[in-house]
């Protein structure tokens, strides 16, 4: 469960990063 929890907030911030590198080059 916690490697699960973990794991989601890992994709979470990644796709935050890339959402904001897609701005950026936008």
């Amino acid at each position: 469960m916690e490697a699960q929890e973990a794991e989601s907030h890992l994709k979470e911030k990644f796709t935050i990063l890339v959402v904001r590198a897609n701005e950026a080059d936008g």
